[in-house]
This record gives C-alpha cells, structure tokens and sequence, in this order.
C-alpha cells in the first residue's frame, strides 16, 4: 500500500510533467502575438496579409499541440517535454 509521502511525491511528478502547465508560457505569447498582429492587420492588412498571419499561427499552435500529444502518449513526459 502506497504511503502518504510516495503519493504526494507521485502527485507532484505528475505535476511537474504537465504538459498544459509546461507549456503555459508559450500558448499565452502566442495568443499575445496574434492579439497584436491582429490589431495590425486590421488598420492595414491585405487578404494575403491574414492568409500569411494564420497560416504562420496555426503552424505554431500545431506544433503546442504535437508536443502535448506526444508528451501524453509517452511514459516518461520528460523526456518529451
């Protein structure tokens, strides 16, 4: 039977191997650089302007994504993250 210590030892490794919370930094300065391209384009952007801003966006954000997939299908999430 697990101890006390080693479960919260377990909760606390788990903790540190979230890949939502590793990853935190890099999802709020994208969402802060799209918030500001954004606020660009709308004074003067043309329709390749967006195209090229989303498609650059969404290309960054799938890669977020892959990397907390892959950090979650992996045993050890450290080694992903």
């Amino acid at each position: 039977m697990p101890t006390a210590v080693s479960r919260r030892l377990k909760q606390a490794a788990e903790w540190e191997a979230d890949p939502y919370r590793v990853m935190r930094a890099q999802v709020e300065r994208l969402l802060k650089a799209i918030r500001q391209d954004y606020d660009g384009l709308v004074k003067c952007g043309t329709a390749l302007d967006y195209r090229l801003a989303v498609a650059k966006y969404a290309a960054e954000a799938k890669g977020i994504l892959h990397v907390v997939a892959a950090s979650e299908a992996a045993k050890n999430k450290e080694d992903i993250l």
